[in-house]
């Protein structure tokens, strides 16, 4: 089915065409058991009913009669009809599955047996796999005339069948290989009854949608009590929150008195400027304010206190602050510097 189709179908077809794909999938699913004993219909037959020319009755595994007026009894009860009513020959096809090879011997079912397009019913045994892609598959054609008087006389004697297959003479010799019922309801000769399974089927449907409607209960009660939970813990979040943003903005003030200590820390300071400032000159005034450093002292003329303070690498410049040459005193001539630190 296209996307389109698919789209503009009704619940009815997606219904079908739902049915269609589960019905397959079980058909390449019982194409890859292995072996016949794994198969549907290879398990043992009990009581049955068994349909001939003349004659209806309920018998046994060993083919015994056990009683010719079953009215009630034949409920979902295998049929058994000889297999002389029917032609069986073995086909060599192209692998299909179980569908495929249905609706193949429908439409070309005359080329293989001797009857007219439409006028036999046919039943198919599990698929040989052979090499080339092929399969070898044993086919049961029963002719629509007698499949029509066997459907009659099931409905004439209420019974509604599990399965319709072959027995040999005597009534004991079952060939688990062709089931027609799957045929006899596809021609409309017996009724689908699906009373039992639907039962079982709405049960387990109305236990898949409470599984569903547990796991999303449970998911959203799970939801809500995490939901409580934080809702339980919010106050004391917030109060944490708090708390870190106290301690981020302390620790931002101690980073912050850190880094300008470490920038303007006035005891290194004065001792580099102590070593630093040569011999032959004192300082008379030292002061620190800011980025910058004042020096008001007196040097002897061979003592350069600029030159000296420029070699530290704690100031970008030395510049003077005398606005007029000073005269020189007995004790040496006045200087008076600022000294610009360096940012770190």
């Amino acid at each position: 089915m296209k996307p389109q189709q698919l789209l503009n179908a009704d619940m009815a077809t997606l219904a079908r065409a739902m049915r269609a794909g589960f019905d397959w999938w079980c058909q390449e699913m019982v194409a890859l058991l292995p072996g016949r004993g794994w198969r549907p219909g290879a398990r043992r037959v009990g009581n049955h009913v068994l349909v001939t020319a003349d004659d209806i009755a309920l018998v046994d595994e060993q083919g015994r009669r056990i009683s010719h007026d079953f009215r009630g009894e034949g409920a979902d009860q295998p049929v058994l009809v000889p297999d002389h009513m029917c032609l069986v020959r073995r086909i060599t096809l192209p692998a299909l599955n179980r569908a495929d090879l249905g609706s193949m011997l429908q439409l070309d079912g005359d080329r293989y047996f001797p009857m007219p397009a439409g006028s036999a019913l046919f039943a198919a045994g599990p698929r040989q796999d052979i090499d080339g892609g092929m399969m070898a598959v044993d086919v049961a054609a029963m002719p629509l005339g007698r499949a029509q008087s066997l459907a009659a006389r099931m409905a004439e004697h209420g019974i509604r069948p599990s399965s319709v297959r072959l027995v040999g003479e005597g009534g004991h010799d079952v060939d688990p290989r062709f089931d027609f019922l799957p045929s006899l309801r596809s021609a409309g000769l017996v009724a689908r009854t699906h009373e039992r399974a639907a039962y079982w089927w709405a049960i387990v449907g109305f236990l898949f949608v409470l599984n569903i409607f547990m796991i999303v209960w449970r998911d959203s009660a799970g939801v809500e009590a995490l939901q409580r939970m934080v809702d339980d813990q919010r106050p004391a979040v917030m109060v944490a929150h708090r708390v870190v943003g106290q301690m981020r903005n302390v620790q931002i003030i101690a980073e912050r008195a850190a880094r300008k200590r470490q920038r303007n820390d006035a005891l290194k300071m004065l001792a580099q400027v102590s070593e630093a400032v040569p011999d032959g000159a004192w300082v008379q005034r030292y002061a620190f304010e800011g980025n910058a450093l004042r020096l008001t002292g007196y040097r002897q003329p061979d003592a350069d206190v600029a030159g000296a303070l420029r070699k530290l690498s704690l100031f970008v410049s030395v510049k003077s602050a005398q606005s007029d040459e000073a005269a020189a005193i007995s004790t040496g001539q006045p200087f008076d510097l600022v000294a610009q630190l360096r940012e770190n």
